[in-house]
């Protein structure tokens, strides 16, 4: 018998498996702890959710009710589950055999929350792809030593939880950093063949209801989006140029990157990492056009890698517009306002470095080009 053959006994008695972690969990470690025994499989299905988790204490009260001999083939308290020679439970724990007991359960671990946990992962270098891939590219790699050897890692999506953790600590929320911490420590105690116990389980449970699932990102963009033909506007031009007054006069709703930083800072003007600020404009523009409902994210977006970051998150079947605003510097510096020194001139030279790529779309086939630049040729 094998594993494959529990599930289907338990979906031919009508048992489903839930959507939570323990309750996946609960379900696996009965079939794999009561392995090729229905009699037992059926028992333990009946237990509460906690006795199903961490079922040792009720399978020493069920094991104490008769005398069980020393499991062998002979006696048919042996049998092979999985390819692996698997005494019955009752009798393994009338025996001390504890040892087999515990590597069942962590067999039910592992299966159920290391493919979680790596879920999570992706979902983490996800929501802030925009810091790691500061840190690992084909032009500038990420250099680890392992022993005698050493690693390059090119590609953000390769880090694994102890570079994720170094290399985000200071640019996300420290409950992020300790959410990244605990699921490393579940996973680093599977991969060293240890259990984890009923109270950290119950930990685990709560910190991916409450914070992970907000993490996580489907792999299809959009996938639960309505198609109603909403539109994503992204305004593109340097500080200055006139991208808010243009969008406020707009019917659509507006996500300002300006807004953001201000509800997180108090202020406009600020030297400090800016990663958060974008991730939630990001977020709140994602919401917006789940809703079915055109948006405009007025920002600078005038880095060819920022454009194509947020122009690639969105569907490719859902339409976008880079709307390109600019002016003169001249009249540029003279309503500067408040804004920094030299940021002005700093945006207007970055700007005209990647307009080139704007111009074109960024070569991607969903982006229209609305060019409102003055002395510009027109619109496109």
């Amino acid at each position: 018998m094998s594993s494959v053959d529990s599930f289907g006994w338990i979906a031919a008695n009508g048992i489903r498996v839930g959507s939570g972690i323990d309750e996946r969990l609960a379900l696996a470690t009965s079939i794999e702890v009561a392995a090729w025994s229905p009699s037992l499989l059926d028992q333990m299905t009946r237990f509460n959710l906690d006795d199903q988790i961490s079922p040792t204490g009720s399978l020493e009260l069920l094991s104490a009710r008769r005398a069980w001999p020393y499991p062998c083939w002979e006696n048919g308290l042996v049998d092979a589950w999985d390819d692996i020679p698997t005494p019955h439970a009752l009798a393994a724990v009338a025996h001390g055999l504890w040892s087999d007991i515990e590597r069942r359960i962590w067999v039910a671990q592992s299966k159920v929350l290391l493919p979680m946990i790596d879920s999570a992962r992706r979902g983490i270098i996800r929501a802030y792809l925009d810091e790691l891939s500061k840190h690992a590219s084909p032009s500038s790699p990420y250099t680890k030593k392992v022993y005698d050897r050493t690693i390059k890692i090119t590609d953000p999506w390769s880090f694994e939880w102890f570079e994720m953790i170094t290399l985000l600590d200071g640019a996300v929320p420290l409950s992020h950093l300790r959410i990244m911490k605990d699921l490393k420590w579940v996973r680093d105690s599977l991969s060293h063949g240890k259990t984890i116990d009923k109270d950290n389980i119950k930990n685990l449970c709560e910190v991916w209801e409450e914070h992970v699932l907000d993490l996580m990102a489907a792999p299809v963009n959009g996938w639960d989006w309505p198609r109603t033909g909403q539109t994503l506007r992204m305004t593109v031009g340097p500080s200055g140029a006139g991208k808010s007054a243009w969008a406020n006069r707009q019917a659509a709703r507006v996500v300002s990157s300006d807004s953001i930083r201000e509800e997180i800072f108090g202020t406009n003007d600020t030297p400090r990492n800016q990663g958060h600020v974008f991730r939630m404009a990001r977020q709140r523009m994602a919401m917006v056009l789940k809703s079915g409902e055109d948006v405009i994210l007025d920002a600078t977006n005038i880095k060819t890698t920022d454009r194509k970051r947020i122009a690639t998150s969105v569907p490719p079947d859902c339409s976008i517009e880079y709307v390109v605003i600019d002016r003169p510097l001249s009249e540029k510096m003279k309503t500067r306002g408040e804004r920094a020194a030299g940021l002005i001139e700093e945006h207007h030279q970055t700007f005209g470095a990647s307009i080139t790529e704007c111009l074109d779309g960024d070569g991607l086939p969903n982006v229209r080009l609305i060019d409102l630049r003055e002395n510009s040729a027109g619109n496109q």
